[in-house]
């Protein structure tokens, strides 16, 4: 029973000294995917330039470790896609080349550390995590490479039958610098993503990005 009573008092005493944290970022995503064993030209561009916000919502579980999800918007996509001019623009000899830009909806579940520098005013969290996302939208662009000019758009249907996959899932990992300031914080935070599964269903196309946000939090 004295066991019992000792265990109570650990569980109320994490639960009242454990910290909720809410905030959110936005920033620059440069997204490109893995062709697997695709020959692509040598000086191909295979990476677009993107964007991508989201909402963060942390559980402190311990000084030095927090559970959380990270739900938000994401651009991702590629460019030099293979094939692409078989379908959408079948003439061999236009100086063309073809972008994907594939915007997802995710909301991966992130395990975080926590650590303090500087009295407490700064601080660093690197953070590693696994989610599953849906597409949303995806356009495709046909830019002609002489004069950098979009000559084609055409929005892409998603889902079964179609050659565009909806869900996608991989894993996330995240590095922020931040500086204290009371509850409030602001911080810099970088990021990768590693997708898994194939972004169009007939071609190896897995998702890739790295990122670079600016973002703010307040501790309740």
């Amino acid at each position: 029973m004295k066991q019992l009573f000792v265990a109570l008092l650990l569980v109320i005493s994490t639960s009242a000294s454990a910290q909720i944290s809410v905030g959110g970022s936005a920033g620059y995503t440069r997204a490109w995917q893995n062709y697997g064993d695709v020959v692509l030209p040598d000086d191909a561009v295979t990476h677009i330039h993107a964007f991508n916000a989201d909402v963060q919502v942390y559980y402190q579980v311990h000084p030095f470790i927090s559970l959380g999800i990270e739900p938000g918007l994401s651009r991702l996509g590629a460019a030099c896609v293979p094939g692409w001019n078989g379908g959408i623009n079948p003439n061999p000899i236009f100086p063309g080349d073809s972008r994907f830009l594939l915007d997802y909806i995710e909301a991966p579940l992130m395990i975080q550390g926590n650590f303090k520098l500087f009295q407490d005013r700064f601080f660093i969290q690197p953070a590693l995590g696994y989610g599953w996302s849906v597409m949303v939208k995806g356009r495709e662009e046909v830019v002609n490479l002489e004069t950098g000019e979009v000559e084609i758009t055409r929005e892409m249907s998603i889902g079964e039958g179609t050659n565009l996959s909806r869900w996608d899932h991989g894993f996330h990992g995240t590095l922020k610098l931040g500086w204290q300031m009371g509850k409030h914080s602001v911080f810099s935070q970088s990021g990768y993503y590693f997708g898994l599964r194939d972004a169009e269903a007939w071609n190896t196309s897995k998702n890739r990005a790295l990122s670079v946000n600016l973002g703010y939090s307040y501790q309740f």
